[in-house]
């Protein structure tokens, strides 16, 4: 009798219990994530019940939250799963009160961008994609457009603070931090971690403690391959540990570089090589520090060096095959030159060919 009511009561649970996940298709696995196509879609997302360790989501559209203002970080919870932005973004938001789209991340971001994104804060360790990165959290092919306005401290556009990994990502942010010791950057504020092949573009403008890719290099932490063009302009006239790179470097710097014609404010960190704009267009300059090519870098025709998957704003993870002039599309531009590819053997003077 005791097991019969039992099975009665977890029928009934099960009836009138709504599934926590139900709004979202997918099974959350691997194989089978959450997907996100909507802003109802992204709005059931934040609720919580899809960070838990384990638990994977995928974005499958753009979220436009245009018109949107949150006044706390818009997914309160932290964040233990894994979410893959797929290629999309999240953009036109406002954040009043602090961080951007994660408060801590636990598990792993990747392929996301978040783009025409306004941040006001003045709590500490606030970031453009998160608070802050615990050790065991991953950040890769992650991207923040944006303005971060903050009166407190560790400030930086992927985020405040960050002692896990973060790779292939990039920042273009125009960040004012604290008015004491901002100990804040454009990319990252604090680093305890490890940050490898990454950039930071825009400005900063802060006190104390602050450079144009990292405020605060931590001993122990590393950043390796990774450049600045951001403009660092500093809030008093003997402002300590100001630099266009790291403000105050205690860590390993490899392989870096960084823009000295807008970086005015440098104070030449070990591991850091100074180029002007015009230099930082070369690519022999990077290949010969040991940067990938092949693989993750490419130069656009004006500029510094910028992600292969990257073209006009737009990040494309996987182009499509027949994408010849690489937008990550494929129209009739790609039509033209394939046929144009295709008539041309080769020599300069077309009666030549065979």
């Amino acid at each position: 009798m005791k097991s019969k009511l039992c099975l009665l009561t977890i029928a009934f649970l099960l009836i009138v219990t709504p599934n926590l996940f139900a709004a979202l298709s997918g099974t959350g696995s691997p194989l089978s994530p959450y997907l996100i196509q909507s802003r109802a879609d992204f709005a059931e997302w934040t609720s919580g019940s899809y960070m838990a360790a384990g638990i994977h989501s995928k974005l499958i559209a753009d979220i436009d939250l245009q018109g949107a203002t949150f006044s706390s970080i818009v997914a309160t919870y932290y964040f233990h799963g894994n979410f893959n932005g797929n290629g999309y973004k999240i953009h036109n938001f406002t954040v009043t009160a602090a961080s951007g789209v994660f408060d801590r991340i636990y598990g792993t971001v990747k392929n996301l961008t978040i783009s025409d994104c306004t941040l006001t804060a003045a709590s500490t360790q606030v970031g453009g994609l998160c608070s802050k990165i615990e050790s065991s959290g991953t950040v890769t092919n992650c991207h923040f457009k944006g303005t971060i306005n903050s009166t407190a401290h560790y400030v930086g556009g992927i985020a405040g603070v960050s002692a896990g990994t973060i790779s292939n990502s990039s920042v273009d942010a125009d960040i004012t931090a604290g008015t004491n010791y901002a100990d804040s950057g454009v990319f990252v504020g604090g680093n305890y971690g490890t940050i490898t092949n990454c950039y930071a573009n825009g400005s900063i403008d802060a006190y104390a403690w602050m450079g144009g890719f990292v405020g605060i290099n931590f001993a122990g932490a590393k950043i390796e391959n990774c450049y600045s063009t951001a403009q660092v302009t500093p809030g008093c006239s003997n402002c300590a540990y100001i630099d266009g790179f790291v403000g105050k470097q205690d860590g390993i710097v490899q392989h870096c570089f960084l823009d000295v014609t807008r970086a005015t404010e440098n104070s030449s960190n070990t591991g850091v090589t100074e180029l002007t704009s015009g230099e930082m267009m070369v690519e022999a300059n990077f290949t010969a520090a040991g940067w990938d090519f092949a693989n993750i870098w490419s130069m656009p025709p004006a500029g510094a060096p910028h992600f292969q998957w990257h073209e006009d704003g737009t990040y494309c993870l996987t182009p499509p095959f027949f994408d010849y002039t690489g937008d990550c599309i494929v129209d009739l531009n790609d039509l033209a030159a394939f046929a144009a590819s295709w008539l041309d053997c080769g020599y300069a003077d077309q009666s030549l060919c065979p």
